[in-house]
């Protein structure tokens, strides 16, 4: 058939932001790139909130009184650990991972200390802060992506060139009417044939 049909194709639907993010952050950035922007990431959350000092240093059950620390929490975390892995590029191109270990800090601190204690709220506090800064900052990588990515020739062999040509495509498709069948491009002088037969 001659033209262009409306129905898409059985490859994955729409691409979502986090699929351009996650190719962006894999290919768009080098190690060396990636540090100083999860640095800023965890710095933001530290300067976020005076409280965030409680969870700089690990726990030392004898200098913190808590002596059941590691009977309760089985994983311990700080931000001082975090910092150390992101310096050593520990986290690579895993940006989950890094997230991972920061709600790990905070869980910790919810697990070990009651609702009412003020490390548990803190924890509670810059938990939520840092998933809104996780949004704004996957938004911002994602724009940059998007950005960098916009021409499919710049980097043809690239995951996030892909995705961005199918969302275009995807674009495409939805601006047009929904169709059964094919489009089909009919010469003017057809048309007012069959619009006489009519």
């Amino acid at each position: 058939t001659f033209g262009q049909s409306t129905e898409r194709s059985n490859n994955n639907s729409f691409s979502s932001d986090d699929e351009v993010f996650r190719s962006y952050w894999r290919e768009g950035l080098t190690s060396v790139g990636r540090t100083p922007e999860l640095l800023r990431l965890v710095n933001q959350l530290r300067q976020a909130d005076s409280d965030s000092v409680y969870f700089e240093l690990p726990i030392d059950p004898i200098r913190d009184g808590a002596e059941r620390y590691l009977d309760i929490v089985k994983t311990p975390i700080c931000m001082r650990d975090i910092l150390s892995k992101i310096n050593v590029h520990g986290y690579g191109d895993d940006f989950e991972r890094l997230c991972s270990d920061i709600n790990l800090c905070f869980r910790n601190a919810m697990l070990y200390n009651p609702p009412e204690h003020d490390v548990h709220k803190a924890a509670k506090r810059l938990s939520q802060k840092f998933t809104e800064l996780v949004s704004q900052f996957k938004s911002e990588k994602t724009k940059n992506a998007k950005k960098a990515f916009s021409s499919i020739s710049a980097k043809p062999d690239s995951s996030v060139a892909a995705i961005l040509a199918e969302r275009a495509n995807d674009e495409l498709l939805d601006s047009l009417y929904p169709s059964s069948g094919t489009l089909l491009v009919v010469p003017n002088p057809l048309m007012k044939h069959w619009e006489e037969q009519i």
